[in-house]
């Protein structure tokens, strides 16, 4: 399957309650307001829809949509500073594995990249992160045109001094 990763305004908490208005398009690595700018990705839709699946971009297949943190493997949740950005990355990591070391154009620091679920019918796209304790309620945010991730938004706000952030959810939109 072939289309852009959609950015759009989320009736939250978590990930998967998208309701609302389109707002931009992942490119990379910031949003932008329409697919002249955007990333297209292409993965294998798998027979399971829980299968987590690689976002492969298809204007360079050595580019993967990730999640970078900042050190190997930080648990996210409440009251915790930690956060993930979304990136593009010419490593891959496979499914359940944990992040690796990546220094590329795209990319430094840890990533992941076999992480993300997509609902067939509905388009919405998940991110897969588990906490060591294998707890996880994350949060997709917008911020000054880049995309994270976090398990306390108000924590995240905490740790960049400001509040001006906005919860989103992603959706996979088919390219016709």
């Amino acid at each position: 399957m072939s289309g852009y990763i959609g950015v759009s305004s989320t009736t939250g908490p978590g990930i998967g309650k998208r309701s609302g208005t389109l707002i931009g398009y992942f490119g990379n690595p910031q949003v932008d307001p329409s697919t002249t700018g955007a990333s297209r990705y292409t993965f294998t839709v798998p027979s399971d829809p829980t299968t987590v699946v690689q976002l492969t971009r298809t204007t360079d297949n050595n580019n993967h949509c990730a999640v970078s943190p900042y050190y190997s493997n930080p648990t996210l949740g409440p009251q915790n500073t930690v956060y993930l950005r979304l990136e593009n990355t010419r490593s891959t990591t496979a499914a359940g594995a944990t992040s690796k070391y990546v220094y590329d154009t795209n990319a430094i620091g840890y990533a992941e990249t076999t992480i993300f679920t997509v609902d067939p019918d509905t388009g919405d796209i998940g991110i897969d992160w588990f906490n060591p304790d294998y707890t996880a309620l994350l949060y997709i945010v917008l911020y000054q045109s880049y995309l994270y991730v976090t398990g306390d938004v108000s924590a995240f706000e905490g740790q960049i001094g400001s509040t001006n952030v906005q919860v989103v959810d992603l959706v996979f939109m088919t390219a016709t």
